[in-house]
């Protein structure tokens, strides 16, 4: 990634450098910031459930990274439910008690450009994706 450099006649040359920004007095911004856009910056969550199925991949093509969350209220014996990025395992959840009274959900970050994939062997009650 590459580095920033502030330049301003109010902050000291030697108050920046590539690990920091030592500010010791207060000061404010003003202007646009531009770069990598944040997460939640003109996004909202949108309900995907019903347009998204276990076991498909997906790709983050939105321009910004998002953020996936899934819930079920019905954990059982042998519930699972995993997210993958880019062929990695981020969360997951296993059940393997008998221990039907807990519920699961699982979160994360994919970033854009990245595919994602949701395996689950349960009735999902909420698919959410901050997009």
């Amino acid at each position: 990634m590459p580095l920033s450099k502030i330049t301003t006649a109010s902050i000291n040359d030697d108050a920046v450098d590539n690990a920091k920004l030592d500010l010791t007095d207060d000061y404010s911004f003003t202007g646009t910031l531009s770069g990598t856009p944040l997460i939640g910056d003109g996004q909202s969550w949108q309900d995907v459930l019903s347009s998204r199925s276990a076991g498909v991949t997906y790709t983050n093509n939105t321009g910004k990274p998002i953020i996936v969350a899934i819930y079920t209220a019905r954990v059982s014996a042998g519930t699972t439910c995993f997210i993958d990025v880019d062929g990695l395992r981020i969360c997951g959840y296993r059940n393997s008690d008998n221990n039907e009274s807990v519920a699961a959900s699982q979160n994360c970050i994919v970033p854009n450009g990245s595919t994602y994939v949701v395996n689950f062997n349960v009735t999902l009650d909420s698919w959410k994706e901050l997009r």
